[in-house]
């Protein structure tokens, strides 16, 4: 009997252990997608960056989000840069916090692989591309070929 209460005991300690992480875990300031959500960028209209991201959006949320420019403002933006600091054709930055989705890139290519990467994170965290949510997270890539002598 004392053997029953020691494994009850231990179960229910675990059990909010996990309750607790569970709490924690949801109460993190994910990046939400809304129909309000902006796209502020400094490319082109036609870059096709921008279809690809409104394609992801589509197919990951069921929504897409509204076309801003340069000064695109509200609760939920995600930015597209160009940012010429960068280096390497593939160099990009994935930043993700709770009010901002930013990717920054020095080339076309680099967007592709920024984009690629959230959208993998979309895939592989079903729990918050359900609830049209993305955890925070920074990703930088860059490439450089190696150059022997």
């Amino acid at each position: 009997m004392c053997f029953t209460v020691r494994k009850i005991n231990i179960m229910l300690s675990l059990l909010l252990v996990v309750v607790c992480s569970w709490g924690q875990v949801t109460d993190a300031k994910n990046f939400t997608i809304t129909p309000q959500t902006v796209v502020k960028t400094n490319l082109p209209k036609q870059a096709p960056c921008l279809f690809e991201l409104q394609d992801i959006l589509r197919e990951r949320f069921g929504q897409s989000a509204i076309m801003g420019g340069l000064r695109a403002k509200g609760n939920s933006v995600i930015e597209l840069w160009t940012d010429s600091e960068l280096e390497g054709k593939e160099h990009y930055i994935l930043d993700i916090s709770a009010n901002k989705l930013s990717i920054r890139g020095a080339t076309q290519k680099a967007f592709q692989y920024g984009l690629k990467a959230l959208d993998k994170i979309l895939q592989e965290d079903v729990r918050n591309t359900a609830n049209k949510q993305i955890a925070p997270r920074r990703i930088e890539k860059c490439s450089y070929k190696n150059t022997q002598m």
